[in-house]
């Protein structure tokens, strides 16, 4: 009689609802705002997926500004800044966006939160970490750019070139940075940078790869930037780079993944995978106040499009370049 008792009375908490404070779930012991740029991609993939099995109680909050500044600075101004102090980690993609939320994330008291600045082509020379070796109080960043003339070296072991054009975005400081390196290099490593000046606009966009495509420039081959309005259009620019037959060299994975000819690049997904570790290393020393060195891909990868090198008319010997990875 008194199992049959138990056993009703168990059938009966059974159908409560589940609901009050004696149900809810716990609440997170972390909470981090992802702003995103253009939507999600390999770098916050990997951050999120590696923050998940190696943070107990993590949450996320995700924001796309959709590579809109006006929309970004919207978000910043009217929900952010009275949010801010309820993050304990505030995660941006590319220069524009970290700085847009470095300079709002200032103005505010968020003495606690961190700012984790991921895809950031060069963060010193863009303000946004104090050096290499020391990114600055609660600063986390993640740089993705291997040294550039560490990418034109190689390239110049596929092919040769004296005459760079390279198609920029004068709206966005990473491509202003980007320009001014690559002519700063010019002259030491022998060859003429040919600017191609777009908006960050379609009809822009066609008329610079026109121009290209019917030799109203002369270049030997296009250097393609880390710069998020040419990268979310990667398919179509190399697609008639190649058609016009002319050699491309990537500064990201995303050209190497439609098809661009070579490039030195380091992984998004490794990149936002040691990101996240550092974020954990953080947590554990939450009482100091953590001044972490700028994060880097230790081992990129020297890529050869073989398709597209056999559309160009290349052919190497295996042993002719010592590292090189051949991909299809």
């Amino acid at each position: 009689m008194v199992v049959q008792t138990a056993w009703r009375f168990l059938a009966f908490l059974c159908l409560l609802p589940l609901s009050g404070a004696a149900w809810a779930a716990p609440a997170p012991k972390t909470t981090v705002l992802m702003i995103q740029w253009r939507g999600e991609t390999p770098a916050e993939k990997g951050f999120k997926d590696e923050l998940k099995k190696t943070v107990a109680g993590i949450a996320f909050v995700t924001f796309n500004a959709d590579q809109d500044k006006d929309r970004l600075l919207d978000y910043l101004h009217k929900e952010f800044t009275g949010q801010a102090r309820t993050f304990d980690y505030v995660y941006s993609f590319g220069t524009t966006a970290s700085d847009m939320v470095r300079r709002v994330l200032s103005t505010v008291d968020a003495k606690g939160t961190v700012h984790i600045m991921n895809i950031i082509a060069d963060p010193v020379a863009a303000k946004l970490a104090d050096s290499q070796a020391a990114a600055g109080e609660n600063r986390i960043v993640g740089c993705h750019l291997v040294p550039l003339e560490t990418q034109l070296r190689n390239a110049m072991k596929i092919i040769r070139f004296r005459k760079v054009g390279l198609i920029f975005n004068p709206r966005e400081g990473n491509s202003n940075i980007q320009l001014e390196q690559v002519t700063n290099l010019s002259a030491k490593m022998g060859f003429t940078v040919i600017p191609i000046r777009i908006k960050p606009e379609q009809e822009e966009l066609e008329a610079a790869l026109r121009q290209v495509e019917e030799k109203q420039v002369d270049v030997d081959c296009v250097y393609l930037l880390s710069e998020s309005f040419l990268v979310s259009h990667a398919k179509e620019v190399v697609r008639r780079l190649n058609a016009a037959k002319i050699p491309t060299i990537a500064a990201v994975e995303q050209y190497m993944q439609e098809g661009a000819l070579t490039g030195t690049i380091a992984s998004y997904d490794k990149l936002g995978r040691l990101v996240a570790r550092t974020v954990a290393k953080d947590l554990k020393n939450r009482r100091i106040r953590n001044n972490w060195p700028v994060i880097i891909d230790p081992s990129p990868e020297f890529l050869l499009n073989t398709a597209t090198a056999s559309s160009l008319g290349i052919a190497l010997e295996e042993s002719r370049v010592p590292g090189l990875k051949r991909i299809k």
